[in-house]
């Protein structure tokens, strides 16, 4: 994944001879468009990636978590970079590393910010973050909750979400992702999926709603 003003761009020439790297490797580029210093989670497509299973700093040789995503691609956190300028990254073999096994609990949090799904409504109940409750859970309102209500009819006859499945389809040290399945009256289908990245407080929120013409 790149942000719209975030590229990653495969470097046509190799790398014949770097300390602790084969010849040969891959260096890719990520590019700041923006007028200020920024950064994020890259996903580096399987077609660039040439078999490698880790990324490096290009100046420094330290390595950088990586993520092998479901879809084959790559993800690492890109640091901060420049305005208007871009950083150069190795890619390269890696050993595999051991993940943590996913919680049961609808639980996301990487240390920065927690989230709690309810596992009936699938509705974000909880989010927390920097010592700070963002979600008033006095009021009984929910967050990324789905409501339906035919036209005409009364607010308390409003529907929600029912046969909710809860499956984590990324968990690592890199990205965190929940999927939250459901059957909704109004849509065929209603899947929503909850990102976190390593040591950011962005919280990706995805909604696909497969809905029912009326």
């Amino acid at each position: 994944r790149t942000g719209d003003d975030e590229e990653v761009v495969a470097l046509t020439e190799g790398v014949t001879s770097v300390s602790g790297f084969v010849p040969d490797i891959k260096v890719i580029a990520v590019f700041n468009t923006e007028s200020f210093a920024r950064g994020g989670c890259v996903s580096v497509e399987p077609s660039l990636l040439g078999g490698a299973t880790g990324i490096a700093d290009f100046e420094t040789g330290e390595t950088i978590p990586s993520q092998i995503l479901s879809d084959g691609s790559m993800a690492f956190m890109s640091g901060t970079i420049p305005a208007l300028s871009c950083r150069k990254y190795l890619l390269r073999k890696a050993k595999a590393v051991k993940t943590d096994v996913p919680p049961v609990d609808g639980v996301l949090d990487n240390g920065k910010v927690r989230l709690v799904v309810d596992q009936h409504s699938g509705n974000v109940v909880s989010l927390a973050a920097h010592g700070r409750e963002f979600i008033n859970q006095k009021t009984g309102i929910d967050a990324d909750s789905y409501r339906y209500l035919p036209g005409g009819q009364p607010t308390f006859l409003a529907t929600g979400p029912y046969d909710v499945k809860l499956e984590w389809t990324e968990y690592g040290p890199v990205q965190k992702t929940l999927k939250i399945s459901s059957k909704a009256d109004g849509c065929n289908s209603l899947v929503r999926r909850l990102t976190l990245f390593d040591g950011s407080d962005e919280v990706l929120v995805e909604n696909e709603i497969d809905k029912i013409a009326t």
